[in-house]
Formats: structure tokens, sequence, C-alpha cells
């Protein structure tokens, strides 16, 4: 699946909620469609998670996942404005 933003490297450490239960994961790179994340048990295809950050609950769903690596779609673009965050925040743990 291409992205359709422009992607944007960051170190962001999140918590995914899947299956009722609360993960760590660490984003590699993001745009406003989606990002790339590394966790110690990635998602599985198509599997439906949130992301857990700053306050906010981001719902996506797994487009790729590889090892510990996978890529998420949001399941609506972010705001130019959560976006931005998400940059502002970059290497620094939530």
């Amino acid at each position: 699946m291409h992205r359709a933003g422009q992607r944007i490297d960051v170190a962001i450490d999140v918590t995914l909620l899947r299956g009722g239960k609360q993960v760590r994961a660490r984003l590699i790179n993001l745009s406003a469609t989606g990002v790339n994340a590394v966790a110690a048990f990635a998602p599985g295809p198509k599997e439906a998670v949130q992301i857990l950050w700053n306050g906010k609950a981001l719902p996506c769903h797994v487009v790729w996942a590889r090892a510990n690596s996978f890529g998420l779609a949001f399941d609506r673009p972010l705001a130019p404005s959560i976006l931005a965050s998400f940059v502002d925040s970059a290497g620094k743990a939530d």
C-alpha cells in the first residue's frame, strides 16, 4: 500500500490498544494517513488497533506486519494540528 502523505521520521513511544490489552510501541515514521512502528509483539494483518498518545485514541488498522515491524493506516487522516503535535514531540517519550 502506498502512503498518500509525506513520511516524517520520528521516534515516539506510544501505547497500542489491541484486543483489550495495552502494549508499548515506537513510531518510526508517520504521515497524516499512517505510521510505521515497532513493538515486541507486532499486531497481525488487518487487526484493528488504537494508538493511545497524548490523551488521544487514534483508531487504525494494520496494513502489513513483518517480525517486530508493522504499518498502520489511520481510519481517518490526522488533522494537521495532531500531526504537528506528533512531530513536535518526536524523540520524547509520551
